[in-house]
């Protein structure tokens, strides 16, 4: 039975979907969490988690691969290829995913007798082999998960995707109830990692007929091929693993874990809301893979320029709408008063996190077209500033420095990017501010300390009680209005966006030609 690709607009949606389950979800989990764990326990659970990404990283990026290759296969009708391709990917995560947990047993002891100076967490090891033991199946799993997105059917991803994260809730509330602590969160990855693949294995052998895992279609040229680009990509997956966590390993040896957990809660808000406007390029890997083969190169510019135009509209507003209000939601998330640590560490990252993630569309597209070279370059200058300055920082001023090293890393590479994107798509640089970029980013500048002031004033006059959670959500929703209202004035009377403009770009951006 063959199964037809869906749009780009009809993938998107089911993306949004995924997605805002996921975050939404993850958003009432945590404070769940912490309240049943306490904050130490939470803490050595983020270490737990953040040395694991270290370690998964030696399955050498091959996953980054399978959705581009599935997706080219399909779109030129090679189905041996595309059935090669994909016993050769289970084959050779296998082999990895086994080696990953390996090495996570003989190095782990030693990871942790180096990483902490006021804490121990050896006695958290039996957690971290279970651990490891999930992340090695994620590994194999994600072969058959990648089948349905590289054939353009988010909608059946979708679904095993948000089948998989209810079972994880599911687990995760009966443990912690049970008081299982942290084995609460590793049944719980189990059981999403069984039932994700279950389902997809289900659904590609139901509908898409080339599943066939026999060992006489691994193919030492197409797995080559497959970590040789996986290889480009990983080093730019470290980076962004360095960014995400290096400020919490710091945190660890020098603070303990009280306040990995302080500093988490105030980081992990921004990395939810940081993936949420992801929906919008999930699947133009995919497709810009598809108009490069094909040599419809201006079509990939037209892509770019209108695609990164709004996403900036999209990632820059969401800083102006949280950053004035960051205190307000943390209390609201939390339901309790939370570190003014977590507060700073939130506003800061906010900028930075969306501010990097305007270059999604772009990279998405830098996949697509096999330039995953170019992202690596930048992620790696990413790495490199935020190791150095978060380093430094620490010592002058604490863990608020090391939050600026991250930030400076975000930024740098950010403007790296578009410099190297540009030029490999042909689109000029100042075309490129104009056109996508430069407005966006002086609207939110300005709106944002407007705000920042406006609310700081309402705080101190009182008008608006803050003492209750009704007051916070009050305050918070007439900032978000307040934003939505003042954007769409500034970017009409710019003659930045048109109503004419958002119906004929927008079905460009999402039909398929």
């Amino acid at each position: 039975m063959s199964v037809p690709r869906k749009s780009l607009a009809y993938n998107s949606l089911f993306s949004l979907i995924d997605k805002s389950y996921t975050a939404i979800s993850n958003l009432l989990l945590i404070p769940f969490i912490v309240h049943h764990l306490g904050m130490d326990v939470y803490g050595a659970w983020v270490i737990l988690v953040t040395v694991s990404s270290y370690f998964s990283m030696g399955n050498c990026g091959i996953s980054f691969s399978f959705e581009k290759y599935i997706a080219q296969y399909n779109a030129i009708s090679d189905k041996r290829s595309l059935r090669q391709f994909i016993a050769t990917a289970f084959y050779g995560s296998l082999a990895l995913g086994l080696a990953v947990f390996l090495i996570s047993l003989v190095f782990a002891p030693t990871v942790f007798n180096l990483l902490l100076k006021t804490d121990s967490l050896q006695h958290y090891k039996y957690f971290f082999i279970l651990l490891m033991g999930s992340i090695s199946l994620s590994l194999v799993s994600n072969i058959f998960t990648a089948i349905p997105r590289g054939m353009q059917r988010y909608d059946f991803f979708s679904l095993i995707s948000i089948s998989g994260r209810t079972v994880y809730n599911v687990l995760v509330i009966v443990f912690c109830i049970k008081g299982r602590g942290i084995l609460s969160m590793i049944i719980g990855q189990y059981g999403l990692i069984i039932v994700t693949l279950f389902l997809s294995i289900v659904v590609t052998k139901k509908f898409f007929k080339y599943l066939n895992l026999s060992p006489g279609y691994f193919s030492w040229r197409t797995f080559k091929s497959m970590f040789d680009f996986g290889m480009k990509m990983q080093a730019s997956m470290l980076s962004v693993i360095i960014t995400q966590s290096f400020d919490k390993l710091i945190i660890a040896h020098f603070a303990g874990l009280r306040f990995v957990a302080v500093y988490d809660i105030g980081s992990r808000l921004v990395v939810f809301l940081k993936d949420l406007p992801t929906f919008l390029y999930v699947s133009i890997t995919p497709r810009s893979s598809e108009l490069y083969a094909v040599d419809k190169n201006e079509n990939v510019r037209t892509l770019y320029l209108t695609g990164t135009k709004y996403l900036s509209i999209i990632c820059l507003g969401l800083t102006s709408m949280l950053i004035p209000v960051s205190r307000e939601i943390l209390s609201v998330w939390m339901r309790a008063p939370v570190d003014p640590l977590s507060i700073y560490v939130m506003q800061v990252l906010l900028f930075s996190m969306l501010f990097n993630s305007t270059t999604g569309l772009g990279s998405s597209i830098g996949v697509g077209i096999g330039r995953p070279g170019d992202i690596a370059r930048s992620n790696i200058v990413m790495a490199i500033v935020n190791i150095i300055c978060s380093s430094a920082l620490f010592f002058v001023f604490g863990a608020k420095g090391i939050v600026w090293g991250t930030a400076a890393g975000l930024i740098i590479s950010t403007f790296i990017y578009y410099l190297l994107l540009n030029s490999i798509l042909g689109v000029n640089n100042k075309r490129f501010e104009i056109e996508a970029f430069f407005i966006p980013c002086a609207v939110n500048a300005v709106i944002t300390i407007i705000l920042m002031i406006g609310m700081n004033a309402l705080s101190a006059s009182n008008i608006i009680p803050l003492g209750n959670i009704g007051s916070k959500i009050i305050i918070i929703t007439l900032n978000i209005s307040l934003v939505l209202i003042a954007s769409f004035i500034a970017y009409v009377a710019l003659k930045f966006i048109t109503v004419d403009e958002l119906r004929e770009n927008m079905p460009f951006l999402f039909k398929r030609k």
